[in-house]
Parts: structure tokens; sequence; C-alpha cells
């Protein structure tokens, strides 16, 4: 697959890229952005991409936080666990209160910090 770039015609506050085995995405991911998000998780996940890095999100809305739970959803099922790489803060806490980082097939890593295991 090539590269994705998904962002609204009217707001290009984030982005979505393939590089080599990783889906890396930038700027805020805002609820209105919630059905491009989810259609560039599900490409990516389809072609087998398992780490998302974030080190560039500033912030993650509730509806595009539910797209990755749905996109480690589908690849649980298939036997495969979701990284999701250098979330800062800000985007941790949202993912924890909205319970993704209790899924044991979904792996969070805060910026900075080495991966565990």
């Amino acid at each position: 697959m090539g590269d994705i770039e998904v962002s609204s015609v009217e707001d290009l506050s984030w982005s979505a890229e393939r590089r080599d085995d990783q889906l890396v995405l930038g700027g805020e991911i805002t609820d209105d952005h919630a059905g491009p998000f989810a259609a560039a998780l599900h490409t990516a996940g389809a072609d087998g991409v398992l780490v998302i890095n974030m080190a560039a999100v500033k912030a993650i809305a509730p509806a595009s936080a539910i797209a990755l739970q749905r996109a480690a959803g589908y690849l649980h099922e298939r036997g495969e666990q979701l990284v999701l790489m250098d979330a800062s803060a800000e985007v941790l806490q949202t993912l924890t209160v909205l319970g993704l980082t209790e899924r044991p097939f979904v792996q969070v890593t805060l910026k900075g910090a080495a991966p565990a295991g």
C-alpha cells in the first residue's frame, strides 16, 4: 500500500501516512474525522500494519479513539495485537478513560518510554 493522506477538505488538522510497517499519525484527530480515520485504520490493518506511531498526535477525540478500538478488535479476530507507539500523556489519558489501554490485544507505549516485554 502507498501513502495514505486523509484529512478533511476544509480542515487539515490531522494526517495518516504509511511508513514501512507503521501507520504514522499526526495532528488533532477530532470526532469530525472519525469516519476517514476509521477508513485509514481499516486499510492499514487489512494490509498487515500492526503498529500505529502516535508521537505527533496532539489530541484524539472519543469517536476517533473508538475507531482505534474497533481496529484493534479487527486485528484481535485475526490473532494479532495492535501497538500504539509513543502516545503523549494527553492521548494516553483519553485512551485510558475509554478503556482501550485495558484491552489485552492493545499495547500502548508512552512517548519516550521503552515498550514492555
